[in-house]
């Protein structure tokens, strides 16, 4: 919000459609704001980075099950397309999960939606080095990591529902998403699944990450 010509009650209307499920795109919030796609679409993507950066910093603990599925993969097709962009969709069952350096309470379950390269996989299936860099990256040290095959993660009862629910949001509200923003989006589907039965309103909690991102720009700005 730093610097901002847009009005902070225009940005608190922003949070509020963020933290509700449909959430909203680019085009709808420049209508409802009064603002330019441009505008639109820098204040979201602000606010995704924020909550993309309470992600990154935030490991799973205790038992954490994920597997492998294509965004984009056409119905019936059974070989991998150029279209297509694989994703690691991941669960912790926790009870205490570890931000900088101290625990906090969780009720239980936390998830993740993270893009794959290439590299991290052997055909169509996650590499032994696609998944060192995973739990490396996401696990807490003593989190116990387990990879589903294609058929064991589509008979998960969380696991399968969540992507598809996630692929339905991202369909449906922006009509598909490109590779170079596109883990924003899911990171943001993943923000409300996560809080949305904190003791906190989602929209508070949404409130409080992004000022809490600029009080940290605020902090380094005057430390140099």
């Amino acid at each position: 919000m730093e610097g901002s010509r847009t009005s902070l009650a225009k940005w608190h209307t922003v949070i509020e459609l963020l933290s509700d499920k449909k959430s909203v795109n680019a085009v709808q919030l420049a209508l409802l704001i009064q603002v330019t796609y441009k505008t639109a679409w820098s204040i979201l993507h602000k606010i995704r980075r924020a909550i993309s950066e309470l992600d990154e910093d935030r490991r799973l603990a205790g038992y954490v099950t994920g597997g492998v599925v294509f965004y984009g993969r056409p119905q019936f097709a059974y070989y991998r397309t150029e279209r297509e962009h694989p994703l690691w969709v991941s669960c912790a069952q926790e009870r205490e999960v570890r931000r900088d350096n101290n625990f906090e309470r969780d009720s239980g379950l936390y998830v993740k939606i993270k893009r794959l390269t290439d590299h991290d996989l052997i055909g169509q299936k996650l590499a032994h080095s696609g998944e060192t860099r995973l739990f490396e990256e996401h696990l807490e040290g003593q989190a116990v990591g387990v990879t589903l095959n294609r058929a064991e993660f589509r008979r998960n009862p969380l696991l399968f529902p969540l992507y598809k629910e996630a692929e339905k949001w991202i369909n449906q509200t922006f009509r598909g998403i490109g590779g170079k923003y596109q883990q924003a989006y899911w990171d943001e589907f993943c923000f409300r699944v996560n809080y949305m039965h904190h003791v906190h309103p989602v929209s508070h909690i949404l409130a409080s990450v992004c000022m809490g991102n600029f009080e940290q720009a605020y902090r380094r700005k005057h430390a140099s």
